[in-house]
């Protein structure tokens, strides 16, 4: 039996060399289309290669030019801040058109909002915060915008937005439980007591280690506010800018007064400047001949000399 066994177990056939028979078979009739399968995932893996170390390369890039920048903000000590704020946003702007979405990209739109937002231009820095928000919502610079466009939508008395804004960021947990005071603030500028107390309270009821600044104002903003004081009233509007200077008259070429006819040009002495103007001749003197302003006097008449005497001859 177990030489039975033995003959018919080795006349079944071996897995290993059913798939090999089974791999030749197939490429002998598909091994065009093996080829083709094969190009094709070369091509692939090398291209994308060349996608992830150009993204590297414009990665890099981006980052090298934003360290390049000036700084923008409060401190900007390194010249006039308007310049300053131009010449950020002119070149935040050449990046995000020439340059490529990379992880840089949402540091840029930050700090061509924070740019805008120095130099004053309000709508385009929340345009430029609301697509950092939309378009990179998971990066921690979308985070940091929006504070930034709460504070903006408080500069431009938008306030009721602002303290909505100031409330989602405050309601994110415990760290971020300051944004209560800005919210309560927020709230009294547009004149809502009842939400502005909520807010006050709900920083002054935060507990923690040691007491921090935030909430002894919050607390002391509530009980002003519970006591009925007056809420907070909006800044008044900053001065307009001054006017631009105006140009200071140049002085313009010398013209020299026409002078009488028959005067001769008065040359000035050396050493003493240009002589000056001859004065005007009086009405009465005007048409008398000889006179400046009148016509040239004629030259007196020459008396004739008498003729010398004849000499006498002398007489032989």
């Amino acid at each position: 039996m177990r030489a039975r066994d033995r003959k018919r177990h080795s006349a079944q056939p071996d897995a290993f060399e059913n798939f090999t028979a089974g791999m030749e078979e197939g490429l002998r009739r598909y091994w065009r289309q093996g080829l083709v399968v094969i190009a094709a995932i070369v091509l692939a893996l090398l291209g994308y290669r060349a996608y992830a170390g150009k993204a590297e390369m414009e990665r890099s890039a981006t980052w090298d030019e934003m360290d390049k920048m000036p700084v923008v903000g409060f401190y900007m000590w390194q010249g006039n801040p308007d310049d300053i704020s131009r010449e950020v946003i002119s070149q935040c702007e050449k990046l995000l058109s020439e340059r490529w979405k990379t992880d840089a990209t949402p540091w840029v739109l930050l700090k061509l909002g924070n740019a805008q937002r120095a130099l004053r231009q309000h709508e385009d820095a929340l345009k430029t915060y609301e697509r950092l928000e939309r378009e990179y919502k998971n990066s921690y610079a979308a985070w940091l915008a929006v504070p930034a466009r709460a504070a903006e939508l408080e500069e431009t008395e938008r306030f009721d937005v602002a303290a909505r804004l100031y409330e989602k960021i405050a309601a994110e947990g415990a760290k971020h439980s300051r944004f209560w005071l800005d919210a309560g603030r927020a709230w009294e500028l547009a004149r809502n007591r009842e939400k502005a107390i909520n807010a006050y309270k709900n920083l002054a009821d935060v507990k923690g280690g040691e007491e921090r600044d935030e909430v002894t104002l919050a607390a002391d903003r509530l009980k002003q506010l519970t006591a009925g004081q007056p809420m907070l009233t909006p800044p008044p509007p900053p001065p307009p800018p001054p006017l631009p200077e105006r140009p200071k008259e140049l002085p313009g070429p010398v013209i020299e007064e026409p002078k009488p006819p028959g005067q001769p040009p008065v040359e000035p002495e050396p050493g003493k400047g240009p002589a000056p103007a001859p004065a005007p001749a009086k009405p009465d003197e005007v048409n008398k001949p000889g006179t400046e302003g009148g016509a040239a006097a004629p030259p007196p008449a020459k008396t004739p000399e008498p003729a010398p005497p004849e000499k006498k001859k002398d007489l032989p």
